[in-house]
């Protein structure tokens, strides 16, 4: 099992350093990292679902620049690590283990500040084996820092799925029957949430009418293929009509 735990925990860490350190090719969003764990521990469904979700949430925040992003491809790996190992893939154990993991995302992004202020000091060394001509070295510099990125993840990581592997089960059978329930509309409630937050991200007064086309459509249960339709025209009447023909 701690082969699996290390498996876990590697995924993690290479996924996470996608986000600013190296790459930058997107593997880093719970979209994409979620799935991966679950592919590579056998249950790509759970991997989807726990991506999706959390992906509405972290939607907006992207690693732009010296922003520091939120641990969401901590959230989403772990998240489907501990679920797929304990074999508590319900919305219920999901929203548990994603609530176990907060206290670990606080941590992790405490070292997140501290390790990129250590980084910083590397570029004055940096600049002095340049200017010695001492290239090898400033690769070695380079994977340094790098190294403290990927240990920090893969360290935390380990740490909360081994302990979480441990600890959910027994808490889950354990929990009262009313905090079962607020479990399940916490399930129902994140879903909403995402959509909000894309909401919030892609609406205004310009496009605001849309929303509500939607959401009148949709209670009159309309056929999905004729929403598509439905919505295809009506944007191409509001780039040619309200917006002058301005395609740009």
């Amino acid at each position: 099992m701690f082969l699996k735990f290390f498996l876990a925990a590697l995924i993690s860490a290479i996924t996470y350093i996608d986000a600013t350190a190296v790459g930058q090719t997107m593997i880093s969003r719970p979209i994409v990292s979620a799935p991966i764990i679950g592919l590579i521990l056998g249950d790509l469904q759970t991997g989807i679902l726990v991506g999706v979700l959390l992906e509405l949430l972290w939607v907006g925040t992207l690693p732009v620049g010296a922003t520091v992003p939120p641990e969401s491809t901590f959230a989403a790996v772990n998240t489907v690590a501990i679920a797929i190992l304990t074999g508590f893939t319900d919305v219920s154990s999901l929203i548990l283990i994603f609530i176990f993991l907060i206290p670990f995302l606080y941590i992790a992004s405490f070292f997140e500040d501290k390790i990129r202020g250590k980084n910083n000091k590397l570029t004055i060394i940096a600049e002095k084996l340049i200017e010695e001509g001492k290239l090898d070295k400033l690769v070695r510099l380079h994977f340094l820092g790098l190294s403290r990125f990927f240990s920090k993840t893969f360290i935390i990581s380990l740490i909360a799925v081994t302990i979480g592997y441990y600890i959910i089960p027994p808490v889950y059978q354990d929990l009262p029957q009313s905090f079962y329930n607020t479990l399940e509309i916490g399930g129902k409630i994140l879903p909403i949430l995402g959509v909000a937050v894309v909401i919030d991200l892609l609406i205004n007064k310009r496009n605001l009418y849309f929303l509500f086309l939607g959401l009148l459509l949709g209670l009159f249960n309309v056929n999905l293929w004729l929403l598509l339709l439905i919505s295809i025209v009506a944007v191409i009447l509001y780039l040619l009509f309200l917006r002058g023909g301005d395609f740009e």
